[in-house]
């Protein structure tokens, strides 16, 4: 599988392939995902889930971000820096 950038808002679907990841819930019910982006090498945090696959490891957000989320679980260095739990 090949890994590009994500086109500009608005310049067709915008993608973000993520590595040690993480599903947060907020007080609320909100539910974010944060991890490593493959293509930005860099933190990442979503805006709230509205679809989660996890047989395909495929998730959509509100702002229709399509999370696609390489191996397990994990823990990133932004997680641990920041300390997010």
């Amino acid at each position: 599988m090949s890994i590009s950038f994500c086109p500009p808002p608005g310049e067709g679907p915008e993608i973000a392939f993520l590595k040690r990841w993480s599903i947060r819930e907020i007080e609320g019910g909100g539910r974010y995902l944060v991890g490593w982006c493959v293509a930005n090498r860099d933190g990442r945090v979503s805006t709230e889930i509205v679809e989660f696959d996890a047989d395909a490891r495929r998730a959509r957000t509100k702002r229709a971000v399509d999370m696609y989320l390489l191996a397990r679980p994990g823990t990133t260095r932004m997680q641990v820096t920041c300390g997010i739990k």
